[in-house]
């Protein structure tokens, strides 16, 4: 009889514990995972900055412009935020362009290459520029344009190449360009132009192929540019 009075004793004092500790373990694991969504939350941000906001450390960033110009850079930084419309890589030693350099800028308008040392263009290096308006590719080593380098270019209104090395022009090197309304490529050493070069280029305002070598146009290069102004 004295037992069960124990154990019932014992019982209810398990109970009685039971229901003043429950609300404490509850909040310290309300405490805990609000700890972890804040950490995960911190985490993402960082994340996000990084990519988004963030700015490459040898670079100078202004809002949405990028600005890596006489850094004697000899590749691309790493880090460019993804939101960036202006990129400005001019005046550095750069002799070529990882592929992937320019992966998922996809709100670049402006890229500024000039005043480099590239050779030669890779040909898929542009393709995820999709809005980008301006490319300066001027007062580089180029000598010849290959493939499709310009490839998903679709939005650009003005392509600078003047001032390069170039002795010839692939027959469907501006084939993407649909909305071109620039071509600069006065001062190279271009001796010919296939009669397909610039077909297609319906929105061509100013073409500038001054300061060239040229001794023949096969075919009929200019038919079919039913905008063009200048020549």
């Amino acid at each position: 009889m004295q037992t069960n009075s124990l154990d019932a004793l014992l019982a209810n004092f398990v109970w009685l514990l039971a229901q003043t500790l429950t609300p404490q373990l509850n909040a310290e694991v309300d405490c805990i995972h609000q700890t972890m969504n804040q950490t995960i939350l911190l985490f993402m941000c960082i994340v996000l900055k990084s990519t988004v906001f963030g700015c490459p450390s040898v670079c100078i960033c202004n809002g949405t412009t990028v600005i890596c110009t006489d850094k004697n850079l000899t590749t691309v930084p790493s880090g460019i935020p993804t939101l960036t419309t202006n990129l400005y890589l001019d005046n550095n030693q750069l002799t070529s362009i990882n592929g992937t350099a320019f992966q998922g800028l996809k709100s670049l308008l402006s890229l500024k290459l000039n005043k480099n040392l590239l050779a030669s263009l890779d040909e898929n290096v542009f393709h995820d520029l999709t809005a980008l308006q301006d490319l300066y590719l001027d007062e580089n080593q180029l000598t010849s344009l290959n493939g499709t380098p310009f490839q998903g270019l679709t939005s650009l209104i003005s392509l600078k190449l003047q001032k390069n090395y170039l002795v010839m022009l692939d027959e469907n090197v501006f084939e993407d360009l649909t909305a071109l309304q620039h071509l600069v490529l006065n001062n190279n050493q271009l001796t010919s132009i296939s009669g397909t070069v610039f077909q297609g280029l319906k929105a061509l305002l100013y073409l500038y192929l001054d300061e060239n070598q040229l001794t023949s146009l096969n075919g009929t290069p200019f038919q079919g540019l039913t905008s063009l102004i200048i020549l």
